[in-house]
């Protein structure tokens, strides 16, 4: 099985990426000569946004399609990838540790008192891509597309940012629960 962040960090020429503290950003598009199905491990929690092409992802004896234009967040652990070969796959990848999480959530406790209810989370949660979320994307693609690195301090605003535009969407009330959960 593929420890994804190892691999990742230990490609920098082909995974485009920027970290920040525990942070790491990157956009890839994945290799046509990936085999059909790959199994991942991911110590992090991360969020896809695809930009285009599709894959199905497989986990707990459940199987969730992704194509371009949709979101999904990822908890940590693993899962396997089946490859759909019909266009390039490109993604943007947000990995985000359960502490930051963490304290996001105790930053901004007054965005999670809506449900105090537990809830049992799903491996892979859809999240909800409206026009707030697609602007949001369009704005970090520009640093990949420069030679420059953004200021940290401007890439965990990112973070940020990507967060709570998460929370502040009722459509995402699953992660927003699990979220709510880690605080």
């Amino acid at each position: 099985m593929l420890n994804y962040i190892q691999h990742v960090k230990s490609n920098p020429g082909y995974f485009k990426q920027f970290s920040c503290k525990e942070l790491l950003c990157l956009m890839y598009d994945c290799p046509a000569e990936m085999p059909p199905k790959l199994g991942k491990y991911a110590e992090h929690n991360y969020l896809w946004y695809i930009l285009t092409g599709k894959k199905i992802l497989h986990a707990n004896s459940r199987s969730w399609l992704v194509e371009g234009g949709s979101a999904v967040f990822v908890k940590k652990g693993a899962c396997v990838y089946e490859q759909i070969f019909d266009e390039v796959f490109c993604v943007i990848t947000f990995f985000v540790p359960d502490s930051y999480i963490r304290n996001f959530v105790q930053q901004n406790a007054p965005l999670f008192n809506r449900n105090p209810e537990p809830v049992i989370c799903n491996q892979i949660m859809p999240v909800q891509v409206d026009p707030i979320m697609v602007a949001f994307y369009n704005s970090v693609i520009p640093y990949f597309e420069t030679s420059t690195k953004p200021n940290e301090d401007l890439l965990e605003l990112k973070f940020r940012e990507l967060l709570l535009n998460i929370v502040s969407n009722d459509s995402n009330n699953e992660l927003i629960r699990y979220f709510q959960s880690l605080g």
